[in-house]
């Protein structure tokens, strides 16, 4: 694949799933109760940026530790 994205730093949402070992369901029910990772479009692919998605998942690791020792 040309240009910006790559297998390297894009994901479809169901390599994501399969990345963060959850049932495809579960991502796409989080993406639209708005508190999925971000999207991206790339034509008419919708991705996940690798880096997007990390961020994501840090984010919900330091809310969930503040939630338990809040």
């Amino acid at each position: 694949m040309n240009g910006k994205y790559t297998e390297s730093v894009a994901l479809t949402i169901d390599e994501a799933a399969d990345r963060l070992q959850v049932p495809r369901q579960d991502l796409y029910n989080l993406i639209a109760a708005g508190e999925g990772p971000p999207l991206a479009r790339l034509g008419l692919r919708t991705i996940i940026e690798c880096e997007a998605l990390l961020r994501w998942l840090e984010a919900r690791g330091e809310a969930a530790q503040s939630r338990a020792y809040g």
